[in-house]
């Protein structure tokens, strides 16, 4: 039964890689000058085909949604009551501990630094204790007005004499200074200083079985996406005051007993700090995906015989209050969000304070409540958004399309895959060679029907087929050393790293 999801999944995937790809080749003819009828014409219709196709997948998958629950659920149960169990010991003084101070940037970065360290913790059996009073909004905020409830009930410590400070990279964390096969367990106290550790969306997590990984994979199309959303559903439970904030958004704002799309659209910071991924996007180019989204949705309910036309509504939240000018653009759709907090976000000297922390934590939480996300995995929130989706359904990894990186962290391994069909390497498409049963890093997708990694046999990165490629279902969770010769940390220095984005721009 788990190879048919599988195989069912695969299809699915494929469609709309075969889409994309055509959608990639039709949109360089309209480039080239050729904007006849014709060429609209035939987009029209391969986009109905196409909704037609996926429309039947999604109903075909649905048939297994009466088990899958059931085991949805039972894997749930087992990680709640492992975090219960670590985060709330009967004696703080004798249990084993896990320091790590709240990492000095956005909410949604902080956090996701927060939930890699809290999955070393549970694999070594410590209870992560975490500490709010080194983030960038603690200078505004008061003792005990920090909206999110604290990680465990032993306290911070008050001082880290004798406690070991160690580092983590990937799947695996030991005392600094020493060898990576060396225990973190070996000492009974450990605190991380303030560091970003990967998070490698390629890697079951380290401790969790293969059997437990498998069950989670037999129900979830992103196995790392709901583990994750499981893990910030805890990470980032917000305080009774903070609650009752965010039920009011919910009450008050947005109707989702209604269809809508939620659009974040991340700009400032991100866009011209040194060391960030994102570019700039216009809404057009995430309007595209919101009306995708409502031609499959109305298509759905012509099928079902209901009405044929739906409400567009759109959800935005942005840190750039230019964007909420670009939606007079579009006529036809109603746009719902929080124009003031836009206005005071473009400041970062306003948006790094508890009002600002407050207005980020709202927009997470409304945004993952929306059918569809559209935005880019390159920022957080989006990431957070959707990990946070994934924990109030049974399998939303189809609910986002993002404008620059697939999910996961940027030039890491994302995905471990095997290749399936042969392909021949051209230097000048980028293009990698593939044998069968060749290993390949996946970093991302880059929605034109390839994706970009590199080949474990070769060392060669560029770009291949989707369809050449299938997810491994052999489980990796203790191959950093050779990871990490092929994904140094040093990557604005590397060659390799520059390559890859070298390829991106292509």
């Amino acid at each position: 039964m788990r190879n048919r999801v599988l195989l069912l999944r695969r299809i699915k995937n494929q469609i709309k890689e075969m889409w994309r790809a055509t959608l990639h080749g039709l949109n360089e003819l309209k480039d080239d000058g050729d904007t006849t009828d014709r060429v609209q014409e035939t987009l029209k219709q391969l986009k109905l085909r196409h909704h037609s196709l996926m429309i039947d997948a999604e109903d075909l998958v649905a048939f297994d949604r009466p088990w899958q629950k059931k085991v949805a659920e039972e894997a749930e149960k087992e990680l709640i009551t492992k975090i219960v169990d670590l985060q709330y010991p009967k004696n703080c003084d004798e249990a084993p501990q896990f320091y790590v101070p709240l990492t000095e940037c956005g909410y949604g970065c902080a956090f996701q630094h927060l939930a890699s360290c809290f999955e070393q913790s549970m694999a070594n059996n410590l209870t992560l204790v975490a500490g709010f009073s080194n983030s960038i909004y603690s200078t505004d905020i008061k003792e005990g007005e920090f909206p999110i409830e604290e990680t465990s009930s032993c306290p911070p410590p008050t001082n880290l004499k004798g406690w070991t400070e160690v580092m983590c990279q990937l799947t695996q964390c030991a005392p600094r200074n020493e060898d990576l096969s060396r225990n973190i367990t070996e000492h009974k106290k450990v605190f991380m200083k303030i560091e970003f550790v990967p998070t490698s969306v390629g890697f079951k997590p380290p401790g969790v079985t293969d059997e437990y990984w498998s069950r989670v994979a037999s129900f979830h199309g992103n196995p790392k996406a709901w583990w994750t959303g499981q893990l910030l559903k805890y990470l980032q439970m917000p305080t009774e005051g903070m609650k009752n904030e965010i039920n009011e958004a919910l009450a008050t704002r947005v109707d989702f007993t209604k269809p809508i799309v939620g659009v974040h659209v991340r700009r400032t910071d991100k866009i011209t700090l040194p060391g960030e991924d994102s570019q700039v996007h216009k809404l057009t180019e995430y309007m595209e995906h919101v009306a995708d989204w409502y031609d499959k949705y109305e298509m759905r309910l012509e099928k079902e015989n209901k009405v044929k036309t739906a409400e567009r509504r759109v959800f935005l939240a942005t840190d750039d209050p230019a964007v909420w000018k670009e939606t007079a653009g579009y006529p036809g759709y109603t746009f719902i969000g929080n124009r003031e907090f836009s206005e005071t976000a473009v400041d970062l000297v306003k948006r790094e304070t508890l009002e600002g922390l407050k207005q980020i934590i709202i927009d997470t939480a409304l945004l993952s409540k929306c059918d569809f996300i559209v935005g880019t995995l390159s920022s957080s929130v989006t990431s957070a958004a959707y990990e946070l989706r994934q924990a109030e359904h049974l399998d939303a990894s189809d609910d986002v399309a993002s404008l620059d990186y697939s999910y996961g962290a940027v030039n890491y391994p994302n995905r471990i895959q095997v290749a399936i069909y042969p392909h021949t390497a051209n230097a000048t498409t980028h293009e990698i060679e593939l044998k069968i049963g060749d290993i390949i890093y996946t970093d991302t997708n880059l929605w034109n029907g390839y994706y970009l990694g590199k080949n474990r046999r070769t060392g060669k990165a560029g770009m291949y087929p989707t369809y050449k490629v299938k997810d491994s279902t052999v489980y990796y969770s203790d191959i950093d050393k050779e990871i990490m010769d092929i994904y140094r940390f040093d990557e604005a220095e590397d060659d390799e790293g520059n390559r890859f984005q070298q390829i991106l721009k292509f």
